[in-house]
């Protein structure tokens, strides 16, 4: 099962299009940003064949939230279930690069689990390595 959600902020954006462009429905911008960055966000999806939306700021403002900083774009992404792996299956996909492995250690706190978790994936972590708990 899928579950769609927003991301906001140049960084999300930009990682989200590198990472997992095809996971990304549509980007939503400030139609009165148009800036060098603003542009490059829009070549990159663009180049991706992400569908953009020039907006009002009001309607960014009011899907961020109240403490939402969206800095002018918004992306519709749909996140899947990631499988639990080894970490021998990790190793030996033959990835192209050196892994990157997020190693976590005594968290606790869900919401911190979760500020972990998103950053690892904005940063393109290949995999999350945490103790194992009681069912």
């Amino acid at each position: 099962m899928s579950d769609a959600r927003i991301l906001f902020g140049f960084h999300a954006v930009l990682s989200r299009l590198r990472q997992h462009a095809a996971s990304v429905q549509e980007i939503l911008i400030d139609r009165d940003r148009m800036d060098a960055r603003m542009k490059d966000l829009l070549k990159m999806a663009e180049s991706a064949g992400v569908r953009t939306m020039e907006v009002e700021r009001s309607r960014l403002d009011g899907m961020a939230g109240m403490n939402g900083r969206h800095q002018g774009v918004i992306a519709r992404v749909v996140d899947t279930p990631i499988p639990y792996k080894d970490i021998h299956d990790i190793l030996e996909s033959g990835l192209t690069e050196p892994p990157f492995f997020l190693i976590l250690d005594g968290v606790e706190d869900p919401h911190n689990l979760g500020a972990c978790l998103r950053v690892a994936d904005a940063m393109g972590v290949h995999a999350v390595i945490a103790q194992k708990t009681a069912p």
